[in-house]
């Protein structure tokens, strides 16, 4: 019997229906921007989309989210929400996150988002307009 192997380096549990949809509410709210220049091999919805169906992680970080440290947080925590079942070593950790985006601040660094969440004691800015970009069964 031939065992397959899983080429993912992580996996979440939306489908690509579901992440363009995430990625449009996402660039109708101007928060995301592509931060490579390769407009002309492929756009950026098939990118954000092969990228997050496939356990893909690129070289470099290729978007950029218009977004703070404790929004970021939020966004990450709404990506990985359906996460329970994946395997430990496929799960997208925040170290695999900030592979592929940053945020306002530049590159997401683990430390930078944990401390910015502790020391919040408010709800994140715009919480609800990020719930909203993952309620997808409108």
């Amino acid at each position: 019997e031939i065992e397959v192997v899983d080429e993912r380096e992580f996996k979440i549990d939306f489908d690509k229906v579901e992440l363009l949809e995430i990625f449009q509410r996402l660039v109708d709210n101007l928060l995301i921007e592509i931060l490579i220049d390769d407009s002309d091999k492929i756009n950026d919805e098939d990118s954000f989309v092969k990228i997050l169906s496939e356990g893909f992680i690129p070289e470099k970080p290729i978007f950029r989210l218009n977004l703070d440290n404790i929004q970021t947080k939020l966004f990450l925590t709404k990506l990985q929400i359906n996460d329970t079942k994946t395997k430990r070593n496929l799960k997208f950790t925040q170290e695999k996150f900030s592979k592929i985006f940053q945020n306002k601040n530049g590159v997401i660094k683990a430390s930078s988002l944990s401390t910015s969440t502790s020391k919040s004691t408010s709800e994140p800015k715009d919480a609800n307009l990020i719930e909203s970009i993952f309620s997808l069964k409108n």
